[in-house]
């Protein structure tokens, strides 16, 4: 404990906490998508004060091009999938280099050919109906919606517990949206990379998510997936510094984890920290939960990652930091047989 102690004084000034905000750019997809009928998949009609006067704004522009070709897309690009596009635009609703357009979703469109003309007519309806000073508008009684999410980030100490950890800051930013307009059952999550180094965070998560078992969601669904993101902010950089040593590792199975080795590591890394983190800072059974989600099967060494993982808690004199303590915690994905000899 001692030891433990003198590493978390030890530790610099911790990051920002993450931060709730609404999203002009997914709550005009969703005001769109009310004006183009709300049969988008995974989309969500609040019947609410704020859909209705979101549709009411809408209401001069149905034949808008923007809200044709969003009527348009096949249903296999779902309203996440097109919130995942419009997350990786600018505020102002333009692509940059810095936030990719993945060819699989866009296939999922229908094609590039069939996204770009979405987007500039999202645009120019933005302007013309002046959805800005709509969303100016609304922004504080969305963002009011956040307040149980927000809560159950304090009550588990969502970024001090993962900090502490991993003994060192986060060196990134988390934002976190709570839409009316996400279905209950999905979040939508991106991990990006910043040229020097850090990690930008994004969540975005319904208003509506928990109200079927508000105390399963708040205390364990909603921060493990959060403590997901965060790990991934923490290693995926470790993890790909780590690339030519773990090249050597694994058992030589063609693997459903992720596709690539290097993702699989990731994954496997950031599921057991996080049903670490639940045990420490949930319960042991919240972490049990967490582990039998049903993909199991995807992850077979993880007894052994966990297993290295309380040897980590047990020995922080030893290693200070998570980061310190990767290269033991890569032995439980074996060296395959052609590279030991």
């Amino acid at each position: 404990m001692t030891a433990l102690l003198a590493v978390l004084l030890a530790l610099p000034a911790a990051a920002a906490a993450p931060v709730f905000k609404a999203d002009a750019r997914l709550e005009l997809l969703g005001a769109v998508e009310l004006a183009a009928g709300g049969r988008a998949k995974r989309f969500v009609d609040p019947k609410d004060e704020y859909s209705s006067a979101a549709r009411a704004l809408m209401a001069p522009f149905k034949e808008h091009p923007a809200v044709k070709l969003q009527a348009a897309f096949p249903k296999t690009f779902d309203y996440i999938a097109r919130c995942d596009i419009a997350d990786r635009l600018s505020p102002g609703l333009e692509a940059t280099t810095t936030y990719f357009l993945p060819d699989p979703t866009l296939a999922l469109a229908g094609g590039r050919e069939r996204v770009e003309p979405w987007i500039a007519a999202l645009r120019d309806l933005s302007e013309a109906s002046r959805f800005d000073e709509f969303f100016a508008g609304r922004r504080a009684a969305l963002e009011a919606r956040a307040a149980p999410f927000r809560k159950a980030a304090e009550d588990v100490r969502l970024l001090a517990a993962i900090e502490e950890y991993a003994g060192r800051p986060f060196d990134g930013t988390y934002e976190i949206t709570v839409s009316p307009y996400f279905d209950a059952e999905k979040m939508l999550n991106s991990v990006w990379p910043r040229p020097d180094g850090s990690r930008e965070l994004r969540t975005a998560v319904s208003a509506g998510a928990g109200r079927g078992n508000p105390a399963y969601f708040f205390q364990e669904r909603f921060p493990s997936a959060l403590w997901h993101q965060l790990a991934h902010g923490f290693w995926d950089s470790r993890v790909e510094a780590a690339k030519r040593s773990l090249v050597a590792r694994g058992d030589g199975r063609k693997e459903a984890c992720f596709g690539e080795w290097e993702q699989c590591v990731k994954e496997n890394v950031v599921r057991a920290v996080t049903a670490r983190l639940l045990a420490k800072n949930v319960s042991e059974k919240a972490a049990k939960r967490f582990l039998k989600d049903g993909d199991e099967d995807m992850y077979p060494r993880m007894p052994a990652l966990l297993k290295s993982l309380e040897a980590y808690e047990a020995k922080r004199a030893d290693y200070p930091t998570l980061d310190s303590y990767l290269p033991v915690l890569f032995e439980a994905f074996p060296v395959k047989e052609t590279a030991a000899k």
